[in-house]
C-alpha cells in the first residue's frame, strides 16, 4: 500500500491497531524533517543540529527494495515540513508524501545500472549514498541548502555544520582508501546490487548478485552461471546483508571456497558501529577489507 492510499484512512487504521510508537520529544521550534533512509537521516541530523527534528521512515531491519508503507509511516509524516528521499527504487514504497516539500536527492543525477543486468528501470541504481564522495559532492550541498531554507533562522549554523561535515567525508574517503589499498582480491559477489558505486570509487568489482532485483533470487541456471563467472574472475568473497536471508550467501561462499562477510547498506540507530553514516561506512569498509584479504 502506498502512502497516498493510507493517508485518507489513517484515523481508522490507527484506531484498529496498536498506537504508533512514541517519538522522542521534539524541540519547540525545530523543523520536522522526515527522511526515508537511516544513513541519510544521520547526515540530516549532523547538518541540521538542533534546528531540525528528524524522523526516519524506514524501520530498522527493513529492506528498502521490498518494504511496504504502514500507518506508522503516515503518522511520522504528519507535520513534516520537508521530506528527504533518495529517489527511485530505494524509496518508491513511500509514494506521494502529501503536503510536505520534497527533496529527492538523486533527481538530476546520472545513475548507473549494475553490470550484472539489475534493472532499476529508467532511474538507474539508487545506492549513491554508499559512495561518500558522491555524498560529499552531490548530496550534501543539496541537503545543506534545503535545511537552510527550511530553517532560515539557523541557516548560518547549518551551513557551518555542512562545511564541517564535508571535511569529515573527505577524511572518511581517505580512511577507506587506506583500508582497501592492499587486498588479495578486489572482486566479490553481493547479496543484492547495492555496492556498485562503492566498488567503482575504491577499485573493487561486483561480479554478480544473488538477489538481482527486489524479491527475486537467482534460479538454478543463473546461479550456475554466477558460480562459473565467479570462479573465472577469481572472486575473493561473498558479501551478505543483514536485511536479507543469509543462507544463499553462505552456500555460495562454501561452493566457491571463499569468505562470507556482512556489509550493511542501511544500518540503524541501535546497531553498534552502524549508528550514523560515518560509522556505517567505516563498518562496511572494514568488512570488505576482511573479506578480500586486507586485514582489520
Amino acid at each position: 500500500m502506498r502512502i497516498h492510499e493510507i493517508l485518507p484512512v489513517l484515523p481508522f487504521l490507527i484506531a484498529g491497531c496498536d498506537a504508533p510508537r512514541p517519538r522522542p520529544a521534539e524541540d519547540a521550534g525545530a523543523v520536522v524533517v522526515a527522511v526515508t533512509l537511516h544513513p541519510v537521516a544521520s547526515v540530516v541530523e549532523s547538518v541540521g543540529g538542533d534546528a531540525v527534528s528528524v524522523r526516519t521512515l524506514l524501520p530498522p531491519g527493513a529492506h528498502p527494495d521490498s518494504y511496504e508503507a504502514t500507518p506508522r509511516v503516515a503518522e511520522a509524516l504528519a507535520g513534516a515540513a520537508l521530506v528527504v528521499r533518495i529517489g527511485g527504487p530505494a524509496d518508491q514504497w513511500l509514494g506521494d508524501p502529501g503536503e510536505a516539500r520534497e527533496l529527492v536527492l538523486t533527481r538530476g543525477m546520472r545513475l548507473r545500472d549494475a553490470a550484472d543486468g539489475h534493472d532499476h528501470g529508467a532511474t538507474g541504481n539508487p545506492h549513491v549514498w554508499l559512495d561518500p564522495v558522491l555524498v560529499r559532492d552531490s548530496l550534501l550541498p543539496r541537503l545543506t541548502d534545503a535545511l537552510a531554507e527550511a530553517a532560515p533562522a539557523s541557516a548560518e549554523a547549518i551551513r557551518a555544520r555542512g562545511a564541517a561535515y564535508r571535511d569529515s567525508l573527505t577524511a572518511l574517503d581517505a580512511e577507506i582508501r587506506g583500508l582497501l589499498r592492499d587486498l588479495r582480491s578486489r572482486r566479490f559477489v553481493a547479496a543484492h546490487p547495492a555496492w556498485i558505486y562503492f566498488a567503482d570509487r575504491y577499485g573493487l568489482e561486483e561480479v554478480g548478485a544473488l538477489h538481482p532485483s527486489p524479491g527475486r533470487e537467482l534460479g538454478s541456471r543463473d546461479l550456475a552461471r554466477l558460480v562459473e563467472a565467479s570462479r573465472s574472475a577469481g572472486v575473493g568473497a561473498v558479501m551478505a546483508e543483514p536485511q536479507l536471508g543469509r543462507a544463499g550467501t553462505a552456500a555460495l561462499a562454501d561452493e566457491l571456497g571463499v569468505r562470507v562477510e556482512i556489509a550493511d547498506p542501511v544500518g540503524g540507530p541501535a546497531l553498534d558501529g552502524r549508528e550514523d553514516y560515518l560509522s556505517l561506512m567505516r563498518y562496511n569498509a572494514r568488512a570488505f577489507a576482511r573479506a578480500l584479504g586486507g586485514g582489520t
